[in-house]
């Protein structure tokens, strides 16, 4: 005998409830595990966050510091920099007396030498002393400045090779200095050297020059003395300060850098400063 309100459609339609409340529960608890997923997930990516926070937080630090470094840098870089420019201020001054005091000190140097007269290119002899060198400058005088031979101003002070010590492996004669006791005989000599062009001694060609100090020739030595050299002109600087050279076997001179500049027929590269 049947149970009363039990029946097979019955149980069919329980049985088709229960397989969908399964396929529902299933479905419930992928999406919980998606859920979990997700959560799990979202925590990571929490986490990354806030260790991208912390090393934010730690450039920000290291780029504060760093700033403040730079920052003591710059002022310690403009502390030096004003020290530099103190330091010039100061040297300037020092640097206008130094030029005024090598500027004065040449110029002594230079008119302590003026009676001097520097004969170059004389043959050296042997046993050669001060005698010798003063008979030597008394035949330059006589051969070439027969007209000032018997003044009563030609005294010779001193007179030497320089330097001092001989050398054989120097290529040229030492320079002769001879001292005289009046400046107005070096001037005589010189003016007339000037005069004749070509100076000998027994017949070969040498020079005679003022002794300047090295700081007066160097200064003298301008350009102009630089391309008449490179020209092969065989410029020579004379005292009182004149500029010759040799153009077409004729010697030119000049006192200023204005009459040189009308020597159109050299075509000399120069250009007034």
């Amino acid at each position: 005998m049947r149970e009363e309100g039990f029946s097979p459609s019955n149980f069919s339609e329980l049985k088709e409830e229960l397989h969908t409340q399964s396929k529902e529960t299933k479905n419930l608890e992928k999406k919980v595990e998606e859920l979990m997923a997700r959560v799990i997930n979202a925590e990571k990516v929490i986490n990354e966050m806030k260790e991208m926070k912390t090393m934010t937080r730690e450039i920000h630090d290291k780029c504060t510091s760093f700033r403040n470094r730079l920052d003591q840098l710059e002022e310690r870089i403009s502390a030096i920099e004003d020290q530099m420019n103190e330091m010039k201020r100061e040297e300037k001054p020092k640097e206008k007396r130094r030029k005024r005091n090598e500027q004065s000190l040449q110029e002594v140097w230079d008119y302590v030498k003026r009676p001097n007269l520097r004969l170059i290119g004389v043959p050296e002899s042997e046993g050669e002393n001060g005698t010798k060198l003063e008979n030597t400058l008394q035949d330059i005088i006589q051969e070439n400045f027969p007209n000032l031979v018997g003044q009563a101003n030609i005294q010779i002070q001193e007179i030497q090779r320089t330097p001092q010590r001989y050398s054989s492996r120097r290529a040229t004669p030492r320079h002769i200095i001879a001292r005289f006791t009046k400046v107005e005989m070096t001037e005589k000599i010189l003016r007339a050297a000037r005069e004749k062009g070509r100076v000998t001694h027994k017949g070969k060609p040498i020079r005679l020059t003022a002794d300047l100090s090295a700081e007066t020739l160097q200064e003298r030595e301008g350009p102009i003395f630089n391309i008449l050299k490179e020209k092969n002109f065989q410029p020579r600087i004379s005292y009182p300060a004149k500029l010759s050279f040799i153009s077409e076997g004729e010697i030119k001179s000049f006192t200023d850098k204005q009459c040189l500049e009308i020597l159109s027929p050299l075509d000399l590269p120069y250009k007034r400063p």
